[in-house]
């Protein structure tokens, strides 16, 4: 996605920051897809998990208590803290919140990280890993292990874009189990694939049907 030219000749900033981010953005997407290339799926399943796991530790923490969010009940608190700070990005993201103890987000398609066609060559393990690497691990943080994310919706399985949500279990998730458990037992992080609905979903499966278990 190239920047405007009339935006980067514009003298200040603003202009500057969003060639750079566009630069940062190309350069992480075209990494991430050459290590699918010549590297295979797993190392770029690696990568993607360990990058955003960084960035998770680092920043999601004080990213909290910088929005006002630091006092919200733990689901609310944590897709809150998605839209909100994409949203300062520039990065479209959508919230709906069902109860104090069930948030959803959704990521419409294009997403950042996969510009333009960029989705069709991304296999879902590697889109899974930003998951695996960020969103199970938001109630450790927390220091409540109660809290998962269930993924009901990834764009590159053909839905209309990555949506889920968050929500504080009655029981504490596996210690060490950020992908899908076995089906019967909640995990950090569990993914349904192929749940064709939109946010707010219309006659969604409850939150006892099983999850497709994902192996790394």
């Amino acid at each position: 996605m190239a920047v405007p030219a009339d935006r980067v000749d514009t003298p200040g900033r603003t202009s500057l920051s969003e060639a750079l981010a566009c630069w940062h953005q190309q350069w992480i997407t075209g990494l991430i897809l050459g290590l699918v290339q010549h590297a295979g799926v797993a190392l770029a399943e690696t990568f993607v998990f360990r990058l955003f796991r960084l960035q998770q530790t680092r920043s999601f923490l004080p990213g909290l208590a910088k929005l006002g969010l630091a006092g919200e009940p733990a689901a609310v608190a944590a897709a809150k803290y998605h839209y909100f700070s994409n949203q300062i990005g520039g990065v479209r993201v959508e919230y709906l919140l069902e109860s104090a103890r069930k948030a959803w987000v959704r990521y419409p398609p294009p997403r950042w990280i996969w510009d333009g066609a960029t989705v069709c060559a991304v296999p879902t393990r590697v889109n899974a890993a930003m998951m695996r690497g960020w969103h199970a691990n938001n109630g450790v943080l927390l220091g409540n292990l109660r809290l998962g994310f269930v993924c009901t919706g990834m764009t590159t399985e053909g839905d209309p874009g990555l949506e889920g949500y968050y929500r504080e279990f009655d029981e504490e998730l596996a210690p060490g189990n950020d992908c899908a458990s076995p089906p019967t037992k909640p995990a950090r992080l569990s993914i349904r694939p192929r749940c064709r609905y939109s946010m707010p979903p219309v006659g969604r499966p409850s939150d006892s049907q099983p999850p497709i278990a994902v192996t790394r």
